[in-house]
């Protein structure tokens, strides 16, 4: 955040986007994760392995996959003087419902619920600010 910072003009606007920890897809990994008692090494290589979609990208993985809270990203980015933070995710929190996402949102109804869930529980979380 601070090289983000340093290198944005004043008055200028940045917009970052980042895995939300209360999305649909990494929350039921958490929840997997908590239920079958499993450490965070295990979980942190289940979700390297099933995000950045693996299965586009000849297989290749991203080690680094961390998740974050509003909270979390607000925390880091108040160590500098900003303006008018915000948030909001993006996301088909009902189409990454693995196994079911993709036939649920053949349904026109789950796509309308899909729309309304989205600010709450998609899988990005954007947060933008003003220097």
């Amino acid at each position: 955040m601070a090289e983000v910072y340093r290198v944005l003009k004043p008055g200028g606007r940045a917009v970052i986007g980042l895995y939300a920890t209360y999305s649909t897809a990494f929350g039921l990994v958490h929840l997997r994760s908590a239920v079958r008692h499993v450490g965070q090494q295990a979980r942190s290589r289940f979700m390297s392995a099933h995000t950045e979609h693996a299965w586009r990208t000849g297989g290749r993985v991203n080690p680094w996959t961390k998740t974050y809270s509003t909270t979390e990203i607000a925390s880091v980015v108040r160590r500098h003087p900003v303006r008018e933070l915000t948030f909001r995710a993006n996301g088909n929190p009902i189409g990454e419902i693995p196994y079911f996402g993709r036939r649920l949102m053949r349904l026109s109804a789950m796509r309308r619920l899909d729309k309304a869930l989205e600010p709450w529980f998609g899988s990005m979380l954007i947060a933008s600010f003003t220097k």
